[in-house]
């Protein structure tokens, strides 16, 4: 799990979320409201595709274009749960709370191979992996 987790607030311009991607060398960004709890996240790809593509403003708030699911696990739950939750979401990175909601970190499909032997590894990649293999509308 990654610890030091750059967040971006919902009121933050996607110009200054972009920022802190390029500044922190990082594709997604948790959307934090108070408190430091996960209300969404921001990658380089909604960006891209919501902003970009959609021919709208870098002043655009975050809070417009996030995405609002909230992929979370506990900070003490296995990482089995964590690679669940990917797979069953076909996502990359879950965010880790605390008991009060707070985030404290991110686990990251990069993080799985220190952790799981290599079948496991190619296993969940894999299966992540499926969303990109599905045709787009």
């Amino acid at each position: 799990m990654k610890t030091e987790v750059v967040c971006t607030n919902p009121g933050d311009s996607v110009q200054t979320a972009a920022e802190s991607m390029r500044r922190f060398h990082v594709g997604f960004l948790p959307v934090c409201g108070p408190g430091d709890v996960p209300m969404g996240t921001i990658t380089d790809r909604d960006i891209t595709l919501r902003v970009v593509a959609a021919d709208k403003l870098p002043t655009t708030p975050v809070l417009e274009v996030m995405t609002r699911d909230c992929i979370v696990v506990r900070q003490d739950a296995e990482l089995t749960a964590a690679e669940d939750l990917m797979v069953s979401h076909q996502i990359a990175r879950v965010m880790v709370v605390d008991d009060d909601g707070r985030l404290v970190g991110v686990i990251s499909l990069s993080d799985i191979p220190a952790h799981e032997t290599a079948r496991i590894t190619g296993a969940v990649f894999a299966r992540v992996a499926e969303r990109e293999a599905r045709p787009q509308p």
